[in-house]
């Protein structure tokens, strides 16, 4: 049986494959895919912008801190953040593995789980940019 009408596709500025999605505040989500691609929508969903990530490798995890900061990480092992809904993102000094996961532990360390197994990143202090 056919489904059609239960839901609509949105058109988006990146047309290659993501891999999740992070819901901020306020009606806001960031989804993340290959090659560094970063979407975000303001409105629920119902439109999408590109996001420069700063980063060229598939992000593949996300998590969003106690403070609203969301970091993504790609499999490079790179970091990175943002303050600002995805509006600008940050290259982090700290690496990880390759992420299949990252969810936030306290207020500025995170669990990343991948092909190595499980890690602890501390993301140091915050510092405004």
């Amino acid at each position: 049986s056919s489904a059609e009408g239960d839901f609509t596709s949105v058109e988006q500025p990146y047309e290659g494959t993501l891999f999740g999605v992070q819901a901020l505040h306020d009606g806001a989500f960031v989804a993340y895919g290959l090659r560094g691609n970063v979407v975000r929508s303001l409105d629920q969903g119902q439109t999408w912008t590109l996001s420069a990530s700063n980063v060229s490798a598939s992000i593949q995890a996300g998590a969003v801190l106690e403070d609203g900061t969301l970091i993504l990480a790609a499999e490079s092992g790179q970091l990175i953040s943002s303050q600002d809904a995805g509006g600008t993102f940050t290259l982090l000094e700290q690496r990880a593995q390759p992420a299949a996961a990252i969810v936030p532990v306290s207020a500025r360390n995170i669990l990343v789980v991948g092909p190595q197994g499980v890690q602890v990143v501390s993301l140091g202090k915050r510092t405004e940019s």
